[in-house]
């Protein structure tokens, strides 16, 4: 048939058939050739991608001979609303959950054996409580921050580590008990987490003394980086000196001590103490400092380095004060 007959025999209206898609290399694909983009790219145990359309049903569970799980592995994965861990996990990376908006539940993930360092679930929006594993000693930069809903986590005893900006904008936490064992909590750790009453933990009774392990720290060791605890409702501990390492971060809110020689608790509101020594230095009523007297020369004391009784507008001014404070700039 030559190619006029062809045509000839065409009528009009004719549908042309129907073509099957077919899949395309992607920028996901194997060096080696094409790879099949309806399973996860997983390589050498590694998960280094999750598309929306792996997640069944919102489920999505992690095959078992992954053990580490890359940054931005499941970004954008709007469809991930419970993510099952096997316990064999051993890294995972800076946001590799990181806007999964719709992810409320990860199963699994307390059972880890082999994962010292929590990272990956920054902007999880809807995550609501998780539990972390017991072998936990490092919470990383961000790990949480910016889970608006996140109200129940726990930290375990042998975490040494909580970075900078760790649960940073986690405005639903309530409650948080801090270990013994943490020795560093870094810059806007837990900031703007208004509603939050952090708990400082006595050491365990059973605790282990082993210098060369990082999760164990002298009660002098402690170091609360700047704005910390920026926000936060309530500061509580039985160590004074904590509760001074506290107030040196710049923690301006409610702290309690709890005296175990008087069997009481005391609390007290910081920005109330520092508006009344401030109202004092300008020589309004003085009398008014003296009604938490004691507590402020207990706080403040290793502060200031002078009793409170004896800070008065005849022995420091606003320019000494100011250097104390602020430091020389």
């Amino acid at each position: 048939m030559g190619l006029f007959d062809f045509f000839k025999g065409k009528k009009k209206g004719d549908k042309k058939p129907e073509r099957k898609p077919r899949l395309v290399e992607n920028s996901f694909d194997k060096p080696e050739g094409k790879r099949d983009v309806l399973k996860p790219q997983i390589e050498n145990n590694i998960l280094k991608a999750v598309l929306n359309h792996n997640i069944k049903d919102g489920v999505f569970v992690i095959p078992n001979e992954v053990n580490t799980i890359v940054s931005f592995a499941f970004m954008n994965c709007d469809n991930l609303e419970t993510l099952v861990m096997h316990d064999g996990v051993r890294n995972i990376s800076t946001g590799a959950f990181s806007g999964c908006p719709n992810l409320r539940k990860v199963v699994g993930f307390e059972r880890q054996k082999e994962l010292q360092t929590v990272d990956g679930f920054s902007r999880c929006k809807s995550l609501e409580s998780i539990t972390l594993p017991y072998v936990t000693q490092v919470i990383a930069n961000s790990a949480f921050q910016d889970c608006v809903k996140l109200k129940k986590v726990n930290i375990p005893e042998g975490c040494w580590c909580i970075s900078d900006h760790a649960f940073d904008n986690c405005r639903a936490l309530e409650y948080v008990e801090i270990p013994h064992s943490v020795s560093f909590i870094g810059i806007d750790a837990f900031r703007g987490c208004y509603d939050l009453t952090v708990v400082f933990a006595d050491k365990p009774e059973d605790e282990v003394v082993d210098v060369n392990n990082p999760a164990y720290r002298q009660d002098d060791e402690l170091d609360i980086d700047s704005g910390a605890f920026a926000g936060v409702k309530n500061v509580c501990a039985r160590d004074m000196k904590v509760i001074e390492k506290v107030i040196e971060s710049g923690f301006r809110g409610y702290v309690t001590y709890f005296d175990d020689e008087k069997q009481q608790a005391i609390t007290i509101d910081l920005n109330t103490i520092d508006n009344m020594y401030f109202d004092s230095l300008e020589g309004e009523d003085e009398e008014e400092v003296e009604l938490d007297v004691s507590l402020f020369d207990e706080l403040y004391k290793g502060k200031f380095g002078k009793d409170a009784e004896r800070i008065t507008e005849d022995e420091i001014d606003e320019d000494e004060l100011d250097e104390q404070e602020y430091g020389d700039e």
